[in-house]
């Protein structure tokens, strides 16, 4: 409806006096200036006759051959008589309600707009929650099917309600409650399907709770509608919590692997240096039986770099590990302190504890590598001896006591 306002037509119709006449609507307007504008307003409506025009009114036909196929505004004498119409209308279509004023031309809502939107919204949620619409004996029951431990429940809600029961529980505060579930529903991200079904096993449970009929779970949805709020806010809540748990059980598991391969990398150099030192004593070994004094010394010094140098790495391990041990204690410690949940500070606890006594490892380990590294030098300097400066200074004594024990060199001492 481009052409005219329907706020103003709706004005217009509250200002005039109408009444019914078989199926004819007369309208006696407060300004005969507005004949033109209703004539105009309800041609784009969907108004196919030409409108009956007196001095201070007109007649408009509310029978349905009087309209086209695109009609867009629908009189009724009361408000029950609209009510048994109201799932036929469409979100577009305007009606207006003699007997009491109440239309949806207009933006002001009266108690019974709110009732009617309270139901329209509350069939929206409940349709959009349902599994599926319509049984073989009632089409427009909502079929629900939820499962639980003991298999699929199935639970049928008929939204249908009296003219009574829907202006006594059609509230302001019921709609709000609709309005409120279905913004939740509208959010699209990443727990749209868990906040759905969080939102129907919270449903179930307040049926469950109910204790009515099946014909009456609709009415009771919206007579007790913040319990099905609370519900839900609850369910949520706790999968948040669960979520929360999972999170920082998957955050303690990776930072125990992530430690864990820094710890390994740390061991591997640590072997590698260990399975060089019976290397080197080997070499030592294969290299000594040609080597002289002076070679041998020179032997020594390079062993004495090697263990200088495998100390010095030696000790940045050592600090590594220590400050390793120190990120270990502070990042555990904070899950244990953060969380509230036993479950995370007890796998803090075993993960701390347990890369801990692997870091006093690795430290014990690096440790007797700079004792094998002295032992080496040692185990050297002890085999070089034996195998070139002992013999040295042996054959020297023999020499020296062949010396002094030959007759010649005794005759010469005795004629001095």
């Amino acid at each position: 409806m481009s052409e005219v306002s329907p706020e103003k037509i709706g004005a217009i119709l509250k200002a005039s006096n109408i009444k019914w006449d078989g199926d004819y609507v007369c309208i006696q307007l407060v300004d005969s200036q507005d004949i033109e504008f209703i004539r105009t307003a309800m041609a784009s409506l969907g108004y196919s006759r030409q409108i009956d025009v007196d001095v201070v009114g007109v007649s408009i036909s509310n029978a349905q051959s009087a309209w086209t196929s695109s009609r867009g505004l629908y009189f009724y004498k009361d408000k029950k008589s609209l009510w048994g119409d109201y799932k036929s209308l469409r979100v577009e279509d305007y009606f207006y309600i003699t007997s009491c004023g109440s239309t949806n031309l207009a933006n002001d809502k009266d108690e019974f707009l709110i009732a009617l939107d309270s139901f329209s919204n509350w069939y929206k949620l409940l349709t959009q929650l349902a599994d599926h619409i319509g049984t073989v004996s009632s089409p427009d029951t909502l079929v629900f099917f939820v499962g639980s431990d003991k298999g699929a429940k199935k639970y049928k809600i008929t939204p249908r309600l009296s003219i009574e029961n829907l202006q006594a529980k059609g509230t302001g505060a019921t709609n709000d409650t609709a309005l409120k579930l279905l913004a939740i529903l509208a959010i699209d991200d990443a727990q749209n399907t868990e906040r759905r079904e969080i939102m129907r096993v919270a449903l179930v449970d307040f049926l469950d709770d109910l204790d009515s009929s099946e014909k009456e779970y609709f009415s009771g949805c919206l007579s007790d509608h913040h319990l099905i709020l609370g519900k839900y806010y609850e369910s949520f809540e706790t999968l948040i919590h669960r979520s929360s748990i999972n999170k920082a059980l998957e955050e303690v598991a990776e930072k125990n692997i992530d430690y864990v391969n820094k710890l390994n990398d740390a061991i591997s150099g640590a072997q590698t240096k260990a399975f060089a030192v019976p290397g080197a004593i080997i070499a030592i070994g294969a290299l000594v039986k040609s080597l002289g004094l002076a070679e041998s010394i020179l032997v020594l010094f390079g062993l004495w770099m090697v263990k200088r140098i495998t100390n010095g790495t030696n000790e940045i391990q050592l600090d590594v590990l220590r400050n390793l041990e120190y990120q270990v204690g502070e990042i555990f410690t904070r899950y244990k302190k953060a969380s509230d949940d036993a479950i995370v500070k007890r796998k803090a606890e075993e993960a701390m504890s347990s890369i801990l006594r692997m870091i006093e490892k690795a430290k014990k380990r690096i440790t007797n590598i700079d004792k094998l590294t002295s032992l080496m030098l040692l185990v050297a300097v002890v085999y070089m001896l034996a195998r070139t400066v002992i013999p040295d200074i042996a054959q020297w004594y023999q020499s020296l006591c062949f010396i002094s024990c030959h007759p010649a060199i005794k005759t010469f001492a005795i004629v001095n």
